[in-house]
């Protein structure tokens, strides 16, 4: 007869399996949290595109309207008289004079305010006003209304919203709540910002007079404003004139 030494294969004792739990939560949070982050950033990259795509198709619309942006007052859709404008108004314009009628430009998916459910198009099925699927909803990003294509090319016209008077996004209201945002120009740059200090605290905001601010108002044109959600920092559903020149 032939007899055999082998032993029985065993399982995992308790101690190997706790140590093999034990591995997989360390690099479950390590991984978990790069991959996250990689998603954030490539969302804002997409942000930033968007704001680059608004941008042109304002200075579009500025070609065709006497190198005026979208004003503080809009024609009604219909084309009899003006009416006071808004931030949804603003996107509406450009939706049908310049053609960005995707909402997606405006939304970020990395707001935690942002809609749950995204909005399907700014203009209403006739394109005789704002959407009621858009008008009203927290946008991720607030705009400047009345600027002409005479100001600097440093001027801001449109931005992440959230940021307050102290250069700094608000953790609440900011679409990327304190992390920063981003700020785009009428020269067509957009850049992004953990805050309006800049690092000698002098402000990244360029004055007609080259100096430098913090407060993105103080670069606006006194019948400029900005225009913003509920959320808004320096601006308001209402709008917030500029000081400046």
């Amino acid at each position: 007869m032939i007899t055999s030494n082998s032993k029985a294969s065993k399982g995992f004792t308790l101690i190997e399996l706790l140590t093999v739990i034990a591995i997989i939560g360390i690099l479950a949070a390590i991984i978990i949290p790069t991959v996250g982050n990689v998603q954030a950033k490539a969302h804002r990259t997409t942000d930033l595109s968007n704001m680059k795509q608004v941008i042109q198709s304002a200075m579009n619309y500025a070609n065709d309207n006497d190198g005026k942006f979208p004003g503080t007052k809009v024609r009604n859709f219909n084309a009899t008289g003006l009416q006071d404008n808004d931030l949804w108004k603003w996107a509406a314009t450009l939706a049908v004079s310049a053609g960005v009628s995707d909402p997606a430009f405006y939304i970020s998916k990395n707001d935690s305010l942002a809609p749950e459910t995204q909005p399907r198009t700014i203009l209403n099925e006739t394109k005789s006003g704002v959407s009621s699927d858009f008008d009203k909803k927290e946008l991720s990003v607030e705009v400047v209304a009345g600027l002409r294509q005479s100001d600097p090319s440093t001027t801001p016209i449109i931005l992440t919203r959230g940021l307050d008077s102290s250069g700094k996004w608000n953790l609440d209201k900011g679409a990327y709540k304190s992390d920063g945002g981003h700020i785009g120009y009428i020269g067509g740059n957009v850049s992004f910002y953990k805050d309006t200090l800049s690092e000698d605290a002098n402000g990244v905001f360029v004055r007609s007079s080259g100096a430098r601010t913090t407060k993105i108002l103080e670069v606006l044109r006194t019948t400029a404003m900005v225009y913003g959600s509920e959320n808004a920092g320096v601006g308001s559903s209402a709008g917030t004139k500029g000081t400046g020149p």
